[in-house]
């Protein structure tokens, strides 16, 4: 079967992936700017110690550097960019796990719906989630190629139970199970990799003091440029949370590949409304508790 694309999604849905994504590259980027601005300048006032002839060049732009660093730490504070990552991805995949209990019929949109109540519950809660962001702001897409309710989904939601079952277990869950598995495998090795660069420039620090200490000469500069290098790495391991992060999606692959192997079971749609609800909430759990380890996420978020 042709699985469902997320571009059939609420306009909701890509607004807040679309904001997320955005603030998600520049704040990683105005971080590396200032990381590597900190270390650049360490290692310029190091490298003004070796010649008296470029001595003030060195300094100059040793300075320069950190107040590169300085303007950086100040446009990622005023302009809120870790905040709009974190709720930008926390109302996207709120909107994302309300869009597929509307399509498998799922409380609080049930199967049972002459009159379109659904329907309208639905747009109520895409307006509910979208407009309980706190104080990050992010514009709601009016492109009318992206409805709120389009006709995949309509399509999907008055399928047979068997086809919204296969559609839900391919698509959402199998799907989701996948990216969590190749997300925890990518950052486990992206925290040993970033780890391994920590304790090489630590160890190689230690080797130059020692050898200071050997030769009876007070220790250079490049102490003092390594130990920046490796505070670097772990500054930004700590942003990454590479560790953090490769559990949570490792625990959340498990429970749902146990939710996938009940699903055999299911013939009614009430079993199908639960299960649905089970299996959402297993994955809401995952990107909540992301949100909560940056300091909130809107209550409808939480809430899910």
């Amino acid at each position: 079967m042709q699985c469902f694309d997320d571009k059939s999604l609420p306009a909701s849905y890509h607004c807040a992936d679309r904001a997320s994504t955005q603030a998600q590259r520049r704040y990683l980027v105005a971080f590396v700017a200032i990381l590597l601005t900190t270390v650049a300048g360490a290692a310029f006032s190091w490298a003004s110690a070796f010649s008296a002839r470029y001595q003030l060049r060195m300094c100059f732009l040793a300075t320069l550097c950190l107040i590169g660093a300085f303007i950086a730490t100040f446009v990622v504070k005023l302009m809120k960019y870790e905040d709009t990552w974190y709720v930008g991805r926390a109302v996207a995949e709120s909107t994302k796990t309300r869009a597929w209990r509307f399509m498998m019929a799922a409380p609080p949109y049930p199967v049972l719906d002459p009159d379109g109540q659904s329907r309208k519950q639905f747009i109520d809660d895409m307006k509910e989630i979208t407009g309980e962001r706190g104080d990050v702001t992010f514009s709601i897409s009016l492109d009318p190629k992206l409805p709120e309710i389009s006709d995949e989904m309509t399509k999907l939601r008055h399928s047979s139970l068997a086809d919204r079952l296969a559609a839900y277990i391919e698509c959402r869950v199998a799907d989701q199970r996948t990216w969590y598995a190749k997300k925890s495998k990518m950052s486990i090795a992206a925290e040993s990799k970033a780890f391994g660069w920590m304790c090489g420039a630590q160890i190689a620090a230690i080797v130059v003091s020692l050898y200071a200490i050997y030769d009876n000469q007070p220790t250079s500069g490049s102490v003092g440029v390594l130990a920046s290098v490796s505070a670097a790495v772990l500054a930004w391991m700590q942003v990454k949370k590479y560790q953090e992060t490769g559990k949570a999606y490792e625990i959340a692959s498990e429970e749902l590949g146990f939710a996938e192997s009940l699903a055999k079971d299911i013939s009614t749609e009430d079993q199908l409304s639960d299960f649905v609800i089970d299996t959402e909430s297993a994955i809401s759990r995952e990107h909540t508790l992301c949100v909560a380890r940056r300091g909130g996420a809107p209550r409808q978020a939480r809430s899910l």
